[in-house]
């Protein structure tokens, strides 16, 4: 990543859904290496009250998660905004999960275990985003 890149990052707040803590808290510290602030939470219900009240400027977030998963998630996101990178982070390649996908607008499909190199590669990719609109 270049520095207009890494610039642009540390002026992001990135809400980062997951429900498998270790994963979690591990993608979590990466992020916040590179952006302002990263909000957690726990399952797609906390997620989109956090979404609500904290208004991220980049969204990753699981698949099957309880409560609210992240497609369900994804979707009351999109009634309100259109234009917000997300990325999905899943362990799951169910066919029927990526053509879920395909219809939400997203920024990337990283499969896990998540590694730095698709992490930096989605991060700019959300950046690209945020920069033409």
């Amino acid at each position: 990543m270049n520095n207009l890149f890494l610039d642009k990052l540390k002026t992001l707040r990135i809400l980062y859904v997951e429900d498998e803590e270790g994963i979690r808290k591990k993608i979590s510290d990466a992020l916040r290496y590179y952006s302002k602030e990263v909000l957690e939470a726990t399952d797609g219900e906390s997620g989109l009250k956090l979404y609500k009240e904290k208004n991220p400027d980049i969204i990753f977030t699981d698949i099957l998660m309880p409560r609210m998963n992240g497609i369900e998630f994804i979707k009351q996101v999109r009634q309100t905004n259109d234009q917000i990178p997300i990325v999905i982070t899943t362990a799951h390649t169910d066919m029927h999960y990526l053509l879920s996908a395909i219809e939400l607008r997203l920024e990337q499909y990283i499969i896990k275990p998540i590694n730095l190199k698709d992490l930096k590669n989605s991060l700019q990719k959300c950046i690209e985003t945020i920069l033409k609109t």
